[in-house]
């Protein structure tokens, strides 16, 4: 903004050099009271008594023409000339010489004038206009305090100036005049020039529009504000004369929402003298000054203000209004009401996230407290995410991580989305001092009990180390195994099974046992049948929820949509396949209160055939090139961390030979992402298909177009992208399908490309035993035999834990016995499914 204000300035001072013409012949004339000579060179076009001169000492000066009707005429323009010049003293344009001529019966009356470096407001926005270019709005309010101020004191001597107006006032590159601003160490000043026409002799001039019958220095100021502020250009705005005061505030309009402004604009019109006492004024010039105590005076009668603070573009005075927004502490539901109403919420959360927080680490409860009024639904996390608020998570945790704000803020934002935040927290140590804090803190206890199943891999650990503390009861340590993420589960499952054994093996009340045994055989039914029965769906398409004779096995679905428009889940076979597609959705990711999708729809599902998803049973070995880097060979890990923005492709081609290809996957790999980093900026995508999947914001691009929205993805996430041989793209998300198939134009060409955006960022890249169609059925989950060991051992127990409730029978317990019961038929334990009878 600073370099649109010179540029303006350049071109309209450019602009002002454009009008001068040299005369035909040079002419002198003589002043007969400074015994000087002036010699005319030059004239202004649009002005046509107005020209450029040399006095006798070769000094360039401005030599300004004002024909009179008599001698009369002339007195009265010198008195008011002398009386201007001696009010605004140094904030005048001063005279070098004065005099009057008598030439050919007619008189004029001759101003010379030094030439300075200076364009009017009415040049200046002339500039604006026809450049489109804007200016900062502290400096248009430093101008508008500028003018106030010098009005200010000259009414307090009762008296009127009559020469504020938009091609009167002056704005001069130089320290000449009242100061302005320095802009990349060039002072600015203000001057009024006291030589025209209409100010001395009320003669029209090329502003006659905006003049009204009782002309005051307010309505002068007002049109100076309009000239750098208004809608539209000052020459093509009504004439103002013949209008009402409701009229003219009709017709000038101001360009952009400011109510400060506004107000003080309309005071200004209405010539209203309150204008000079006016709070805001002294607050605006706190912001100018960047003046904490005159800012620290506002109050919540003063948002009016606070919000004008927040339009200017100076981040040292954006910081100190920020300071006193978050200061309002007492009157957060009120401060939030007014930004969002007049939609300024999210500009000043942005500006809160540019802060140094290091310096004012007390108001950070506050901003949380701030965020917490607004309502956290998807798209804002999106928005708050591509804000970099994960930045501010980070700073939050070196500060002061323990505030109940922020924990209530880490809840909401959590909820329906990805687990970064939840990896910032455990890697930074926070979750082990709460764990510490626990026992005695009623805040941290809950915390704990809220986030545990969260933290991806290190869940099951941080639960068993929960429960040797004995924080919480038996089936809330169960209830937060069933919580846990589904490939979480599998890839900890003997340390997870292992814990539950302890759990059973322990003696519990009646009731207490019941609860154990019913959260214990959720963990199990879904250990045991989930990630196969929703992969296989996916996989061709069909949802589960409608697939009744299998429901009882389904505990949730790790991949749901919520249509907004219908308000019900959906999964994604579902959604490709029903009119919910051209409905505004969004994910749900993790921490959801839907299990299922509620689709009542009875459609024709689109099938697909789980042979085109085949791998190709050979596969070279690749080198990978991270941008900045040598080349990698392929590893067991093949893991890549970034400080700065990181491009990561292949060396080799993923198809070697497509006459090798058959009629199913022509190309695939996953990305396993450890850390998202500050902005959870990671794209997967394929070179030579133009297909991309973007974590921000979960858009899968196809040929820069949006083909579909899936979910977004951040740390402890898997996602893969594939080609079929028949040219289809998809995606996969933890292992799931996305059920959109989208038609891409594929060459022959196909190398990966990873784009990791911002530092932080930790990903393993994987060419090869893939997450995507790993999933077991049934016993065959337990691909270890320690794992098998375990898991029988928690049946056994289970068994004997039944049996000794059976004289204790209730309906609720003859479900919970009946569900186990089922889940030993189908994995053929039908030998402990007897003992289970007997």
């Amino acid at each position: 903004m600073s370099d649109s204000f010179m540029t303006i300035f350049d071109e309209a001072y450019k602009l002002r050099k454009n009008y001068i013409e040299e005369l035909d012949q040079p002419r002198t004339i003589a002043s007969p009271y400074a015994q000087q000579e002036y010699i005319l060179t030059h004239r202004y076009k649009d002005s046509p008594n107005t020209f450029l001169c040399q006095d006798l000492g070769k000094n360039s000066m401005h030599f300004k023409v004002i024909p009179c009707k008599n001698y009369s005429e002339v007195k009265l323009g010198v008195k008011k000339l002398t009386k201007i010049l001696g009010q605004c003293q140094s904030n005048a344009i001063l005279e070098n010489d004065l005099f009057d001529v008598l030439d050919e019966g007619k008189w004029f009356l001759i101003m010379v004038t030094p030439t300075i470096k200076a364009v009017s407001l009415a040049q200046f926005s002339e500039v604006m206009h026809k450049t489109g270019l804007q200016i900062s709005k502290e400096y248009c309010v430093g101008i508008m305090l500028r003018l106030i101020s010098l009005v200010d004191e000259i009414q307090q001597q009762d008296s009127e100036l009559n020469c504020i107006f938009p091609n009167s006032v002056y704005i001069c590159k130089s320290n000449a005049g009242a100061p302005l601003f320095t802009i990349e160490d060039q002072a600015f000043s203000l001057k009024i020039s006291a030589t025209k026409k209409h100010t001395l002799l009320g003669i029209k001039n090329t502003l006659q529009n905006l003049y009204i019958e009782d002309n005051n220095d307010l309505w002068g100021i007002s049109m100076c504000i309009y000239s750098l502020c208004g809608s539209v250009l000052l020459n093509s705005l009504p004439s103002m004369m013949n209008l009402c005061i409701e009229d003219r505030m009709a017709a000038t309009p101001l360009k952009h929402r400011d109510p400060a402004l506004e107000r003080i604009f309309r005071m200004a019109q209405e010539n209203n003298r309150k204008i000079f006492t006016h709070k805001y004024l002294e607050v605006w010039r706190g912001f100018c000054d960047k003046n904490w105590e005159l800012i620290e005076k506002s109050d919540l009668n003063d948002l009016e203000v606070l919000h004008s603070g927040l339009l200017f573009s100076n981040s040292s005075i954006k910081t100190l209004v920020v300071h006193k927004w978050l200061n309002l502490w007492n009157s957060f539901h009120n401060v939030y009401i007014y930004l969002n109403e007049n939609d300024l919420f999210l500009s000043f959360i942005e500006e809160c996230l540019k802060m140094d927080w290091t310096e004012r680490r007390d108001l950070l409860e506050s901003f949380f407290k701030m965020l917490k009024q607004k309502p956290k639904d998807s798209v804002f996390k999106e928005i708050l995410c591509g804000l970099g608020i994960l930045g501010l998570v980070y700073t939050t945790v070196s500060l002061d991580p323990h505030n109940q704000a922020f924990y209530s803020f880490v809840k909401d934002y959590m909820s329906e989305n990805t687990l970064t935040l939840m990896q910032v927290l455990y890697d930074s140590g926070v979750i082990t001092k709460t764990l510490d804090l626990a026992k005695s803190s009623k805040t941290d206890k809950s915390f704990i009990r809220d986030t545990m199943s969260y933290y991806g891999p290190h869940s099951p650990k941080l639960i068993e180390q929960v429960y040797g503390m004995e924080l919480f009861s038996p089936v809330i340590i169960i209830q937060g195994l069933v919580d846990i993420p589904h490939y979480h589960k599998m890839d900890k499952l003997d340390q997870i099974l292992e814990l539950n054994l302890q759990i059973l093996s322990k003696k519990y009340r009646n009731e207490e046992m019941q609860d154990v045994l019913k959260n214990t055989l959720d963990l199990i039914t879904e250990i045991l049948f989930l990630p196969s029965l929703i992969q296989r769906n996916h996989l061709i398409g069909k949802c589960s929820t409608h697939e009744i004779q299998e429901i009882f096995e389904l505990s949730k679905n790790p991949f749901l949509y919520y249509c907004k428009e219908c308000a019900v889940p959906l999964c994604s076979p579902c959604l490709a396949n029903t009119v919910h597609k051209s409905h505004d959705v969004y994910n749900l990711l993790y921490m959801t209160p839907h299990f299922r999708c509620n689709c009542n729809d009875f459609h024709n599902q689109v099938e697909f055939k789980p042979a085109d998803f085949a791998f190709s049973k050979s596969i070279g070995r690749f080198h990978f090139l991270p941008s900045n880097s040598c080349p990698v060979p392929e590893s067991i890990l093949n893991k890549f961390t970034s400080k700065s923005d990181m491009v990561i492709t292949t060396m080799e081609h993923l198809v070697k030979e497509w006459s090798n290809v058959g009629t199913g996957l022509a190309a695939y790999y996953e990305v396993k992402i450890n850390k998202a980093g500050k902005y959870e900026n990671i794209v997967i995508g394929i070179l030579g298909a133009d297909i991309y999947y973007h974590g921000v914001n979960g858009n899968f691009i196809v040929n820069n177009k949006l083909a579909c929205k899936a979910p977004r993805f951040g740390s402890y996430d898997t996602v893969g992208i594939g080609i079929l041989r028949n040219s289809k793209a998809f995606i996969t998300y933890n292992g799931l399908l996305c059920s959109n198939l989208v038609e891409c134009e594929a060459n022959q060409e196909l190398k990966i490309e990873v784009s990791l955006y911002g530092d932080g960022c930790e990903v393993e890249l994987k060419l090869r035993s893939f997450l995507f169609q790993s999933a077991k059925y049934g016993i065959e989950t337990f691909q270890k035999a320690s794992s098998k060991d375990i898991f029988e051992k928690i049946l056994r127990t289970m068994i004997k834990s039944f049996r000794k409730l059976l004289k204790f029978k209730n309906e609720r317990l003859e479900e919970i016995k009946e569900r186990f019961k089922n889940i030993l038929c189908k994995i053929q334990k039908q030998d402990l499914a007897n003992k289970l009878k007997s």
